[in-house]
């Protein structure tokens, strides 16, 4: 092997090790905020409290409030029916599990995962539509080059 090689294997070897550092490091960050965090009770108290971080911040126009606010209720309604059916296929799953409905119990799984993989979608879609409301652009952001690949169609 010669010196070049070698060295680009060790520059990618280090370039490895800092992202896995960085990764630690903002996993290690947000666990400190989390502990930090109250437990919130239910939706209906964080919805409420979305609401009131709206109405009270003073820097946002009339405009993006009232544009913030529908957005808000938009997201929660949709996450609220994604929630209504992920409650009854887990009461359908309770009564299959009993009933040993093996084949009911995979396409059970799948439609839940698909749910969760909705309500994420919805929730990050919120957040890119708040961003764009307020006029910041995230920047290196995984999520949100996805999102726009998926709204230009460009996703598989």
């Amino acid at each position: 092997m010669n010196t070049k090689k070698i060295f680009n294997a060790g520059l990618v070897l280090v370039v490895l090790v800092a992202q896995g550092c960085a990764t630690t490091d903002m996993d290690r960050d947000l666990n400190k905020k989390l502990t930090q965090e109250p437990t919130i009770p239910n939706t209906a108290v964080l919805s409420k409290e979305a609401q009131a971080t709206i109405n009270d911040d003073n820097q946002l126009t009339p405009d993006q409030k009232a544009a913030l606010t529908k957005l808000h209720a938009e997201t929660t309604a949709k996450l609220n029916e994604l929630r209504e059916q992920a409650l009854q296929l887990r009461n359908v799953l309770l009564n299959d599990f009993v009933a040993e409905n093996d084949q009911e119990i995979d396409v059970i799984h799948d439609r839940l995962k698909y749910n969760y993989s909705q309500r994420v979608s919805v929730l990050f879609g919120a957040v890119a539509k708040a961003n764009k409301i307020i006029g910041h652009i995230p920047r290196n952001r995984r999520w949100v080059d996805e999102l726009m690949l998926e709204s230009h169609g460009t996703r598989d």
